[in-house]
């Protein structure tokens, strides 16, 4: 069984490292030689003041994804949007309904604190772009990236 739970950084950070270099690994590969150096005090910081809100996906107990994003303040309409992070699922928990069954979760959290707007990014070839779309998402925008 899988459950899903609000969590602080703080409290996972050393269950979170492995699946912050799997998924770095797995859909990151466009940043080049830009090494992999995640700043966890930030994360706490951030996640402290919730700011960074981390809701993990656990079976039996075990950390097996999450759904990370931020919290904020739009500069345009001042009402309160977020903005994901990660999307990350390990292999042994994707397909079925686990993904769905998470964003439905959050989608929850988020509505209780007043956020009015969701944005999410799709790596170039991912399938969750199908599952966004599934639970109402709408392409607005295609980002781009050049190294420098």
């Amino acid at each position: 069984m899988i459950t899903f739970a609000l969590e602080k950084m703080a409290d996972i950070v050393d269950e979170i490292r492995p699946l912050h270099l799997e998924q770095w690994q797995e859909t990151e590969g466009y940043r080049g030689d830009i090494p992999f150096n995640p700043d966890y005090k930030r994360y706490i910081d951030f996640s402290n003041i919730d700011y960074y809100l981390i809701y993990a996906a656990r079976q039996d107990g075990k950390l097996v994804g999450h759904l990370s994003l931020y919290v904020t303040q739009s500069m345009h309409t001042q009402t309160l949007l977020a903005q994901e992070d990660t999307l990350f699922l390990t292999h042994s928990v994707r397909g079925g309904r686990t993904a769905y069954r998470l964003f439905q979760f959050v989608e929850a959290d988020l509505k209780r604190r007043g956020v009015k707007e969701l944005y999410c990014s799709v790596k170039a070839g991912a399938k969750s772009k199908a599952l966004l779309e599934f639970m109402g998402c709408q392409h607005v925008a295609d980002m781009l990236h050049k190294l420098l």
